[in-house]
């Protein structure tokens, strides 16, 4: 049994839309009450997505069993011009 996951965009009023991915256990019938789990990266991804570790979610939600949102926080510094 493996989780399920899920592309989402989330909109922010007046900012750009953040993406995350969601998992939720394999066969969750939706009706049931799960706990969340939130992951959040800082945007150093070494392949450039995080279904890189994908494998390492999947594991949390299934054996917890619980809901994951994976999320990237953009961490690049832009430098002031002078």
């Amino acid at each position: 049994m493996r989780s399920v996951l899920f592309r989402i965009e989330v909109v922010r009023e007046g900012q750009e839309a953040v993406s995350a991915i969601w998992y939720e256990p394999d066969g969750y019938n939706g009706e049931d009450k799960l706990l969340v789990f939130v992951y959040i990266h800082g945007d150093a991804w070494i392949s450039t997505d995080a279904v890189d570790v994908d494998t390492y979610i999947q594991d949390i939600t299934d054996g917890t069993p619980c809901k994951v949102v994976e999320g990237t926080i953009d961490c690049e510094t832009k430098q002031r011009s002078s």
